[in-house]
Parts: structure tokens; sequence; C-alpha cells
């Protein structure tokens, strides 16, 4: 059960993200869950679960998980202060987690066809939010400027 939660924790932020968007009618609650929640949370479990996460990707353990980490970190905490700082500082964190995101998809589509490595947090949720996620950021950026033109 916990493991399915941890599976599957990317799908419920993004679902998260909407709900909030649709309850309160602003885009930077989906950056708040979607990128920050999301960010912090792939932070935790590559740098202090870092064997975990690498088994649950279908890798061996490796020094660069902190490095993953690290970068979700910066990702998080730019995706939370989204909520705060306008849109041009958002349009700046989709293109920093578009660029992230999009290269994880293409990594995992890789280890998929050269490595088949159909491991959950490889060819699971995950990989489907790695492409979902920067996709409704977009849109959302687009409905935030109409309502701001």
């Amino acid at each position: 059960m916990i493991a399915a939660f941890f599976n599957w924790f990317t799908v419920i932020m993004m679902v998260c993200g909407l709900l909030a968007v649709w309850r309160c009618k602003r885009a930077q609650w989906f950056f708040l869950f979607a990128v920050g929640v999301v960010g912090i949370w792939a932070f935790i479990f590559h740098v202090f679960f870092s064997e975990l996460a690498s088994s649950s990707i279908g890798w061996a353990p490796s020094p660069f998980e902190f490095e993953v980490g690290v970068a979700n970190l910066g990702m998080g905490v730019a995706g939370i202060m989204a909520l705060w700082f306008g849109l041009e500082f958002a349009i700046a964190v989709a293109v920093i987690n578009t660029c992230f995101n999009w290269g994880a998809a293409y990594g995992h589509v890789h280890q998929m066809i050269v490595a088949h490595n159909f491991a959950v947090n490889n060819a699971g949720p995950i990989f489907w939010t790695d492409i979902l996620i920067p996709i409704v950021l977009w849109i959302l950026i687009q409905r935030w400027r109409k309502a701001g033109a």
C-alpha cells in the first residue's frame, strides 16, 4: 500500500494541482503541487532513500542520485515560489521543468528500448507525469496570459 502511494505520488499531486486550479481559479496552485511538492518529494526520495529510488527505477545506486535529488530540490522550491512571483517567474519555472521532465522521459524511453527496463519508476506513472506535467504547465500559462491581457 505504501509502495503504491509512492509510485503514484506524482499522479496524485498532479490531480491535486488540477483540483486546486479548478477550485481556486489560479494556475499557481498547479505549480505548487505538481512542481513544488513533487520536486521536494523527489529530492527526499533521491537523496535520503537513494538505494530505494535507484532500485525502483531499475538502476544500480549511483552518486548521481544526489545530483538528481538536488536538481529536484531547486525545481521544487521554484515551483512553490511560483505561488507568489507572477507569470514571468512561472514561465521560467515551466521552462526548467519541461527541459528536466522531457529529458527524463526521453531517458525512460531509451531505458525501455535499450535495456528493457520496465521498472515501476522508469515505465510507470512517473514516465507519464514527466510528459503530462509540462503540457499542463504550458496550457495553464497560456490561459494565465490570456486572462491577464
